[in-house]
């Protein structure tokens, strides 16, 4: 171990680094994954790119809320990831148990780690809590205008939009009447 870093439980993590524009499609709003159709190679270890974070906790902070609402966005639009839907049925913050289970055996196991790795992995845990907020968030929203639009109508929700009414008017409006 001695001149290696300490790296903790997620070390590596595999990014496709190189390839040709011309056999690439990139996927996802955000944390964009490329799509290879054809051959992936690994390099051999004393190749990898260590990937360091922004120190300044402000910046950290701006980019994690930027990053959850987008990935809360491509969860809604595309109803999720497998994996992540299965787990978010089961328990509500089963995602950042699972990196915390991750912590907790790296070191029972004396795995190497270090503080930034223990403190990655705890913001990883939070960041999975504030997207599976923000998809909930969005879901009731969804939910709430359906029940509008059924209980006032879809047209009547356009016009009044159409003549710059806000929703809260509407709703109060089309209370008041269909009472």
């Amino acid at each position: 171990m001695k001149g290696k870093p300490l790296l903790g439980p997620f070390y590596p993590d595999r990014q496709i680094r190189i390839f040709r524009k011309t056999k690439t499609v990139f996927k996802g709003i955000i944390h964009e994954i490329p799509s290879i159709n054809g051959k992936v190679l690994e390099l051999p270890e004393d190749h990898y790119i260590l990937h360091y974070g922004p120190h300044d906790l402000k910046k950290w902070k701006a980019g994690f809320k930027k990053f959850a609402w987008y990935e809360a966005l491509q969860y809604y639009k595309h109803e999720g990831f497998f994996v992540r839907r299965v787990l978010w049925v089961l328990a509500p913050f089963s995602m950042p148990l699972i990196y915390l289970y991750i912590i907790a055996r790296a070191s029972i196991k004396g795995s190497p780690m270090n503080y930034l790795s223990l403190k990655g992995a705890l913001y990883f845990a939070f960041y999975e809590a504030l997207v599976h907020t923000l998809t909930k968030i969005r879901d009731n929203r969804r939910r709430l205008l359906a029940a509008i639009i059924q209980r006032c109508g879809f047209t009547d929700l356009i016009e009044s939009r159409e003549r710059g009414e806000d929703l809260i008017t509407f709703i109060y409006r089309c209370l008041a009447n269909k009472t």
